[in-house]
Parts: C-alpha cells; sequence; structure tokens
C-alpha cells in the first residue's frame, strides 16, 4: 500500500501537531500557575496571581465553612468547598494560585481549587 502525498502530508501534520503538544504540556506542567503572575496588590480583580509563603494563620469563618490564611502577611480567601480539602496547618511554607480580589476594601487572593495548593 502506497500512500498518496495529501496523505503523507496529513500524517506529518498529525506527527506535528501530537509533539508540540507533547512539549507544551511539559513546559506548562498542566498548571495554571504557568500563567499567573507574582502578586502585587494593586493588580486588578480577577488577574492569576501565584504567592509562595509560611502560613501565618488559618482562621474559620462564622458562615460557609470558608478559611482566611495569612500567607506571610498576604489575605488568602478559601471557600468551604476548597477549605473542606486542606492539608496544611500553620507554620507550613505553600505555594498557591489565585485571583485578585477585593472584599470589603482589602485585597486578598481568592482560591477556586485546592489542587493549586502546594506544601513546598
Amino acid at each position: 500500500m502506497i500512500l498518496e502525498r495529501q496523505e503523507l502530508t496529513a500524517i506529518l501534520i498529525l506527527v506535528l501537531v501530537i509533539l508540540i503538544l507533547g512539549v507544551a504540556s511539559v513546559v506548562l506542567d498542566g498548571s495554571r500557575g504557568s500563567f499567573a503572575g507574582a502578586y502585587c496588590e494593586t493588580l486588578p480583580d480577577k488577574t492569576l496571581v501565584c504567592h509562595t509563603g509560611v502560613i501565618d494563620s488559618i482562621t474559620d469563618t462564622k458562615t460557609g465553612g470558608h478559611q482566611i490564611l495569612n500567607v506571610s502577611g498576604i489575605t488568602v480567601f478559601l471557600p468551604g468547598t476548597v477549605a473542606e480539602k486542606t492539608w496544611f496547618s500553620k507554620g507550613d511554607t505553600i505555594e498557591l494560585t489565585g485571583e485578585m480580589a477585593t472584599y470589603q476594601g482589602k485585597r486578598e487572593i481568592m482560591i477556586s481549587d485546592s489542587d493549586i495548593i502546594t506544601i513546598v
């Protein structure tokens, strides 16, 4: 069975696409953190940021099962669905990725998924 020129071209394109996707998955490591910038208080809400620091405190909210972390002076909000999956404690060094948010005039990082918090 001899392939036509168009079939060979199609196979070559498919191989190139597979190679590009493979390289991209290794480089980006499948994480949102690859697209996040460093935390800066002046960034607008919904900007994706990353932050690494030591957990100074963990406070449970009065309602909703949420948690408020203080990570090296930065406030981090964990909604109840994320807080129930937490595995870290005060004094741990963590790396996280989340969106900038403003709550009652104060800046914070809002976490949407527990998979984007890692202990360093």
